[in-house]
């Protein structure tokens, strides 16, 4: 997954004012995200995936 999933289950009374833009910055990072990849062409996106693959490879061998 390219961004971790994120659990909102705190409460908003207890959340700090920096743990909250925090997670607004999250959402809105990942409607771009799915915008991004939802207008790429098919020969964007077959070469986006080959490039998350490789990421994904790299980081487990780390």
């Amino acid at each position: 997954m390219r961004l971790q999933s994120w659990s909102d289950s705190e409460s908003f009374d207890d959340m700090p004012r920096s743990h909250l833009f925090e997670w607004i910055s999250y959402d809105f990072e990942r409607l771009e995200l799915a915008e991004l990849e939802g207008s790429m062409t098919p020969e964007e996106a077959a070469s986006y995936a080959q490039a998350l693959d490789a990421r994904a490879s790299s980081l487990r061998e780390e």
